[in-house]
């Protein structure tokens, strides 16, 4: 994907189907029932106009009785459907939004310290949690509800067209501009919505990387300019919020204003002000009923395309990072009881391209041997060792473990082959048992005697 040729709305879906297809026969469900409410929304008006008609202008009671148990029924069944159909619904989308969450930390965690080192973590937080949310409301009460609201408004013409042809003629008069303006109106949408999250991602990833050095701003006084630069960012992500409100309020709008103009001229031509149409009081109650059930989805739907092109904004960017090549790849040898004996054999490196950090490093450490790398700040003695584990792979020469090429092996057992001391300490949130084992399981006399050896024994 590049910015010159986004991925289309389909495209963004079909990477989305390997996490939802498991749940295949919960979608299936909801699929099968989202007829029932829809059905049971078109014979209600129905059931109307015959009450008015043959019953209550006739006087036949004993007939509305039958037709008062019918509606009844007709009430029962949509409701048994609809909840049917939203928790078969809730539960595929819920399960569907977990697996994209799982695999999305775990495409993260696999991706090598060049990426993150290029990507703010905040931004990369976003991603996993904001845009992935937008994606679980977008299942649960946007895309598959829109099949629902589809079924009811073919079956409201479908039954407005059956009733009364003439009548239902005036949607020809509304219906084509309407849809060509929720389309366009959904493209501008789409923008709004895209830019929302890009803003939010870069002004997430800022805020991370200034509170991760809070101290030194405070050192250097340099509040008042960072509080500017967030200002800025805040300036253009509550821009991009703004926009995208207007024209969701504008779609809203539009639909609402032809809902009152449809039911103008539907009076219009009821009175024979304009045409010459026989409408029954029954056939006139039913077409005002069928029109609030037509407008109605349609109403909400301007309101679920903004979810939707939320939700494919925010897919468009799990999706950028589920794409991220691997920079490391895993090995296929498996590595037990290694010696130590490392090689490094016209090892080069370099942080980016055409910038090489080392060059030209030969070493040869055998297993035992005790070595200190010494040089000035910034000479590349932490770079050759974030090497050693494959925290980087080299872009020149190569290294082998006991005569292994380091790229060869796996890398679960090469990490655990090779102890790190970092500069930097990491304390995770959890108790000091988390910190000290990550849940490996080791006993406590392992940790007691990791503690003592830092000196840190008597702190616990």
């Amino acid at each position: 994907m590049t910015p010159d040729h986004p991925p289309t709305d389909r495209a963004l879906w079909r990477r989305a189907l390997p996490f939802l297809a498991p749940d295949a026969r919960a979608w299936t469900a909801a699929l099968v029932l989202a007829p029932v409410p829809a059905a049971a929304a078109m014979l209600q008006p129905w059931l109307f106009q015959i009450a008015i008609d043959e019953t209550i202008t006739t006087g036949d009671l004993g007939q509305l009785r039958v037709l008062v148990g019918s509606f009844l029924l007709v009430l029962l069944i949509g409701f048994a459907g609809q909840v049917g159909h939203t928790w078969a619904l809730s539960l595929a989308a819920t399960r569907g939004i977990r697996r994209l969450r799982e695999a999305l930390q775990e495409h993260l965690l696999a991706l090598d310290a060049r990426f993150h080192d290029r990507e703010p973590t905040g931004k990369l937080a976003t991603r996993a949690t904001t845009d992935i949310d937008a994606l679980g409301d977008t299942l649960n009460a946007g895309a598959f509800t829109l099949l629902l609201d589809a079924l009811q408004v073919c079956g409201v013409i479908g039954a407005m067209v059956w009733m009364n042809p003439s009548l239902s003629a005036i949607l020809v008069l509304v219906g084509p501009p309407l849809a060509w303006t929720i389309n366009r109106l959904r493209r501008v949408l789409r923008r709004w919505f895209a830019e929302i999250h890009t803003t939010q991602g870069a002004m997430n990833g800022w805020l991370a990387e200034r509170l991760e050095s809070v101290s030194t701003i405070q050192l250097l006084a340099d509040e008042a300019r960072t509080e500017r630069a967030l200002a800025q960012h805040i300036d253009r992500y509550t821009q991009a919020n703004l926009s995208a409100n207007v024209w969701d309020a504008t779609l809203f709008a539009v639909v609402d204003g032809v809902s009152g103009l449809t039911t103008a001229l539907l009076l219009a031509a009821a009175s024979g002000w304009w045409f010459d149409i026989d409408v029954t009081p029954g056939v006139f109650a039913a077409f005002l009923d069928y029109l609030s059930r037509l407008f109605t989805p349609v109403q909400e739907f301007s309101q679920k395309v903004a979810v939707l092109q939320r939700a494919g904004a925010a897919l468009e960017k799990v999706v950028d990072v589920l794409d991220a090549p691997i920079g490391v790849p895993d090995g296929d040898l498996a590595l037990a009881g290694a010696t130590g004996h490392l090689r490094l054999t016209d090892v080069g490196f370099g942080y980016h391209e055409g910038v090489p950090v080392l060059r030209d490093i030969d070493l040869d450490i055998p297993a035992g041997t005790r070595v200190a790398l010494v040089g000035r700040t910034g000479s590349g003695k932490t770079t050759l060792t974030a090497l050693l584990n494959r925290t980087y792979d080299v872009t020149q020469g190569s290294i082998t473990l006991d005569g292994h090429d380091l790229r060869t092996l796996k890398l679960a057992d090469l990490r655990r082959a090779v102890a790190a001391v970092r500069q930097d300490v990491a304390i995770l949130p959890g108790t000091l048992r988390f910190n000290l084992d990550l849940e490996q399981g080791r006993p406590d006399e392992v940790l007691w005697d990791a503690l003592r050896r830092c000196q840190a024994a008597d702190l616990a």
